[in-house]
């Protein structure tokens, strides 16, 4: 008898991740995207290996000013096995977010609540669009792997009050620790720690003292990060607050309405209280600040309150430094207390209707259909992560007030990543050079959309040097060097940053034989970036190649030798990871 309620959870489980895992099974099918895909991952030396070398420079780094060696390292692993096989990334964010579902379900259970409200508490939470963005893009491998650990601590952190073994919180500690080295959101796990311990009425000194040792390892991590993305209050006071309220209205209505989903999200303007969306948002706060008063006496709605509030706080903007102040992927760990508040909604709900058969028809078909219509969403979203073609197009159809310069110039880039876009490229180009070969209309007319989509971004924002540059990568591609070292020095002119450009119009004088050119702009793009071994690797690489030359080798030797004197740590780095 004691191995059903086991067969009965199992089978219940199994179940829940089942529909889960066919809801996102989509991504299995998608590619990379052009959306920090690459700075993580692809163009990252430090996820090429495993040796000592990489692992000190994964825990060393910072990527885009976050701290995240534990993703880093995730990446590195599956880069071992597979190298840039896009379905292994896809296909563990999946599995780490089924993994995510089952915590829930454990959690919800050792809360003290009933099955059913485990059960809805998982599939809601599992099948839910607000998620696709932080499962279906390889990059947000840091909210669910974050969220492996953030929930696997809250789990142990659960067993050790019910079971008052000190292993328990042992165990909760470090996988709270590898929570924020996953990504440093996780520093509300305290937090959410003495709200286990206010729902089972835990009062004494020690609940406050337990978590200091989290906090010891939580504020050094997690300021690696505050420093660089610290969100203080703008000069307009008034401002600030509307814009805070705002974010955190906003990430309650996205919950639980989530149509549509976009990348971005634009700041209603004029920021005053004269915009309707600002007083919604005065008018959500409202009603959330009445619930926690009208339910102070059931522990938990308090907790799947406050639970979100505690952990989206870290998250709340105070400013608009950034165009795109909120994100879908940032509501992943808050969502679980939104997902537990509907469970026990559904549930009560339930319990009323039990005794009568025409009522419970009614809530299991409103259930079904409700779980249905989250899992078809979450399925047609998961297609527009498919490639960054189909990403920054869905964003222009469905949100076109978002358009921006950064955002034409990702839709044309990501159209150069494209097979068929290469091969009109490569098509093209041999064309050019007198091969035997054709090219159609439609060769000629791929590359000009891609040059007309640069050409729209320039046209929002004249001084973007990123479209001059890859403009200038096409024409270079194409094999008219005359136009590409225009672009890129057009892309000099108004970003003098650009050490791409720089190392591009050294690969460019290579080619044509000018060898005193293309050292001067190698030295420039080393002057811009020292700090970078993949791209000292490169220009290394590129005067070996030409030092044997009897014209130019005694300029190359010379720069390789100055080089190694002046980089010598950056050198080695790099002749060690086999650059």
């Amino acid at each position: 008898m004691s191995s059903h309620p086991v067969l009965r959870t199992f089978l219940l489980v199994s179940t829940i991740l089942c529909i889960v895992f066919l809801a996102f099974l989509p991504t299995l099918q998608n590619s990379f995207v052009n959306w920090d895909d690459d700075v993580h991952l692809i163009e990252n030396p430090a996820v090429r290996g495993l040796n000592p070398n990489y692992l000190a420079q994964i825990f060393s780094q910072t990527i885009n000013h976050l701290y995240i060696p534990l993703t880093t390292l995730s990446f590195a692993v599956e880069y071992f096995f597979r190298q840039y096989d896009p379905f292994i990334y896809h296909l563990d964010n999946l599995l780490l977010h089924l993994l995510n579902t089952w915590l829930v379900f454990v959690i919800v259970g050792q809360l003290g609540l009933k099955t059913l409200a485990a059960v809805l508490t998982a599939l809601i939470f599992g099948l839910h669009p607000i998620h696709v963005e932080s499962v279906a893009w390889v990059t947000e491998r840091k909210d669910v792997l974050c969220a492996v650990f953030y929930l696997g601590a809250i789990h142990l952190y659960l067993r050790y009050i019910r079971e008052n073994k000190k292993i328990f919180y042992l165990l909760s500690w470090f996988s709270g620790l590898f929570s924020m080295l996953a990504k440093p959101m996780a520093l509300s796990l305290p937090l959410v720690l003495l709200l286990c311990d206010w729902v089972f009425q835990r009062r004494d000194k020690r609940c406050l003292l337990e978590k200091i040792y989290y906090v010891l390892y939580i504020v050094p991590i997690a300021w690696m990060s505050y420093i660089w993305h610290a969100r203080l209050p703008m000069n307009n006071f008034v401002e600030s607050i509307l814009v805070w309220v705002w974010c955190f209205a906003f990430y309650i209505k996205k919950f639980f309405w989530p149509y549509p989903l976009f990348l971005f999200y634009k700041l209603p303007e004029p920021m005053s209280l004269t915009q309707m969306a600002y007083l919604w948002s005065l008018g959500i706060l409202a009603v959330f600040s009445a619930l926690l008063f009208l339910f102070w006496k059931n522990r938990f709605v308090i907790f799947a309150l406050a639970y979100y509030f505690v952990t989206i706080f870290f998250l709340l903007r105070f400013d608009t430094q950034d165009a795109n102040v909120v994100g879908d992927r940032f509501l992943y760990l808050p969502s679980f207390g939104f997902c537990l508040l509907m469970a026990m909604f559904w549930e009560k709900i339930f319990m009323r209707c039990r005794n009568n058969s025409f009522f419970s028809f009614l809530a299991i078909l409103s259930l079904i259909l409700f779980l249905g219509a989250l899992a078809w969403k979450t399925s047609s979203q998961c297609r527009v992560w498919y490639s960054g073609t189909t990403l920054w197009s869905y964003q222009l159809k469905v949100n076109p007030t978002t358009a921006t310069a950064l955002l034409y110039h990702k839709l044309g880039y990501a159209k150069t990543e494209e097979k068929e876009f290469k091969e009109a490229v490569s098509r093209l180009r041999a064309y050019a050079e007198g091969r035997a070969v054709s090219f159609s209309e439609s060769d000629v007319k791929k590359i000009n959309e891609v040059l007309q989509w640069q050409q729209r971004a320039l046209a929002v924002k004249p001084d973007f040097g990123n479209a001059y540059f890859y403009m200038g990568d096409l024409y270079h591609q194409l094999g008219e060097p005359t136009t590409a070292e225009e672009l890129y020095q057009k892309t000099i002119q108004v970003d003098a940053t650009h050490f791409l450009a720089y190392f591009r119009l050294g690969q460019l004088y290579q080619e044509e034989g000018k060898a005193v050119e293309a050292v001067r702009a190698y030295r420039q793009a080393i002057m811009v970036n020292p700090t970078n071994p993949y791209l000292l690797a490169d220009i290394k690489a590129a005067y070996e190649k030409y030092s044997h030359e009897e014209k130019q080798g005694r300029v190359y030797q010379e720069e390789l030798k100055k080089i190694n004197q002046v980089t010598k740590g950056l050198s080695a780095f790099a002749e060690n990871h086999g650059f």
